[in-house]
């Protein structure tokens, strides 16, 4: 997902992922997206643990799964082939 927010364009689109739930997986640092999209208005649950975030997605109901730069591609890819049946 690319974000680009014009300035002049902020204060409208402050609330475009209002209503979403969104899994952050990260390895080290949550860094600057994480406040990104809970500036836009998304519920964000941030888990450093593959085992908490496929915990997460059987609990909830979970619009979207985001990984950040630095969770390795092993990991990201036991999480996309993860279905909570």
């Amino acid at each position: 997902m690319t974000l680009v927010m014009p300035n002049q364009q902020q204060s409208r689109q402050q609330r475009l992922l209002n209503g979403l739930t969104i899994i952050y997986y990260y390895d080290q640092e949550t860094g600057a997206l994480f406040n990104e999209l809970e500036y836009l208005g998304a519920t964000v649950i941030c888990h450093q643990d593959v085992q908490q975030v496929m915990n997460e997605i059987r609990a909830q109901k979970v619009d979207m799964v985001m990984f950040a730069e630095d969770v390795l591609a092993d990991k990201a890819e036991l999480l996309a082939a993860y279905s909570p049946t």
